[in-house]
């Protein structure tokens, strides 16, 4: 399970992904749960699905960069301003793995 959490000046969220279910999470102004191995349905939840971005990383970055929508860019920029690096996977293996499982 990873779990990140943010301060926007009083607003705390925090984003737990992979969890095996959502839970009640203290302290926090907004908890989003990603990719839960079982979905429970409760009045206190909400279930939203999302497309996955997949790209050829084949390409010229600058091309992909290019036929990037506006807001996956404008999200790669404000998580840059956040800190957040990229780095080349070291365990892919485990990571396909952990993906074909959901």
């Amino acid at each position: 399970m990873l779990e990140i959490e943010r301060k926007h000046f009083s607003f705390r969220t925090k984003e737990i992904w992979f969890s095996e279910n959502p839970f009640d999470v203290v302290g926090y102004d907004s908890i989003t749960f990603n990719d839960c191995k079982n979905r429970i349905l409760k009045p206190e939840f909400s279930c939203t699905e999302q497309a996955t971005l997949v790209l050829d990383l084949t390409q010229d970055l600058e091309l992909i960069w290019a036929n990037m929508r506006k807001t996956f860019r404008q999200n790669i920029k404000y998580a840059q301003r956040d800190g957040i690096k990229v780095r080349m996977n070291q365990a892919y293996g485990e990571f396909c793995s952990l993906n074909r499982s959901f």
